[in-house]
């Protein structure tokens, strides 16, 4: 159930103040805490100094406590004592139950690059080492709108459209051997070369799949935007799953998804496994070959296949302290980060949901 905090302050110094919101802005984020309204400096009549009133959204009350008990949270405390009159006046207000709300607005505007001849749209969010937000069919960027945020100021976010979705360019002349996993590698790799991309984190959710909560209007048009016309428009969202190795096929996808599973069962690269609780198609055996990769952490929060649109404050929370921890005891973000599925090991897990794929037509 999600948590309100509503704080009332009066400011005696205004230029001071805005470095305590700023600062609350930031030590929220990594808590799933949003500024939903703030009003304007205010005075009544008798009042001393300006008013000013804020709502702070959390996804659940212990958000708020781990908050207000975080490090972050202490050092900020004497820019309110030192910019404000007497002690803060808050109360904590739980949400009510229903649907979680989710936001479905665009975050981040986008941006384009040259690749391969191609036009290719991408969001590009702060600076310092990469982590590279990855969707998959039928999705694009959007999927990550709730996510990135968490991460703001640890690094250089960077979420592309594969080709052909989203907002990216569409293959001209397309048909059924478009599209292909090794397409979408080649065009992804050289957008990354091009930014200069060479250690990364990569976050990866593929394939279509369900979410827990009810998707709005607003999101289930933007979801559909890039395929609204009929017919190749629509190819990228049924090439990719034909590119599951059903029965050893596709040979090179067999290949390469063998070459990942291997890797990732024996490489120390840090890892963060990402388990959805009831989760979909990662279960029993499966779950426990991703839980044995070496040098993995593993946290679970609600979801089903999307679970970037059923946990994203979750997601966000988890991904923000793990690569602070890396940060602080390696020197740099550098790993791999897998939800629900195990990332490179998803390709092999949906055999038998996509078993009837082949026959699908646009």
């Amino acid at each position: 159930m999600s948590a309100y905090l509503v704080v009332h302050l009066e400011v005696t110094n205004w230029d001071g103040f805005r470095a305590y919101q700023q600062g609350i802005r930031s030590t929220i984020k990594p808590f799933g805490g949003w500024v939903l309204a703030a009003s304007p400096a205010t005075m009544l009549e008798g009042d001393a100094f300006p008013n000013q009133n804020v709502i702070i959204r959390f996804p659940t009350q212990a958000h708020v406590q781990r908050w207000w008990d975080s490090q972050a949270y202490k050092e900020i405390i004497p820019l309110r004592l030192e910019n404000s009159a007497g002690p803060a006046q808050a109360c904590l207000l739980p949400g009510l139950d229903g649907d979680v709300e989710i936001p479905a607005l665009e975050r981040y505007q986008k941006k384009f690059a040259s690749v391969l001849g191609k036009r290719i749209a991408y969001v590009e969010q702060g600076e310092g080492d990469p982590i590279v937000f990855l969707h998959g069919n039928p999705t694009w960027s959007y999927l990550w709108r709730n996510v990135m945020p968490h991460l703001e100021g640890q690094g250089r976010l960077i979420a592309p459209d594969l080709i052909g979705m989203g907002d990216s360019e569409k293959l001209k002349d397309s048909g059924p051997d478009s599209y292909r996993f090794v397409e979408h590698r080649c065009y992804l790799d050289a957008l990354l070369e091009q930014f200069g991309v060479e250690q990364n984190a990569f976050i990866e959710m593929i394939l279509p799949g369900s979410i827990l909560r009810r998707l709005g209007d607003a999101e289930k048009n933007a979801y559909g935007r890039p395929y609204l016309e009929p017919g190749e428009a629509r190819r990228p969202t049924l090439s990719w799953p034909r590119e599951l190795p059903i029965g050893g096929e596709p040979e090179d996808v067999v290949q390469i998804a063998q070459a990942y599973a291997d890797w990732l069962s024996s490489s120390e690269l840090p890892k963060l496994f990402i388990n959805a609780e009831p989760g979909s198609l990662l279960r029993e055996e499966r779950r426990e070959f991703c839980r044995s990769w070496p040098n993995q952490t593993e946290v679970t929060v609600p979801g089903s296949h999307f679970i970037q649109e059923d946990s994203p404050d979750e997601i966000g929370q988890a991904i923000a302290e793990w690569l602070s921890g890396l940060s602080q005891g390696m020197g740099n973000v550098s790993g791999f980060l897998s939800a629900d599925k195990g990332a490179f090991c998803s390709i092999g897990i949906c055999l038998l949901y996509f078993s009837g794929i082949r026959n699908l037509r646009l």
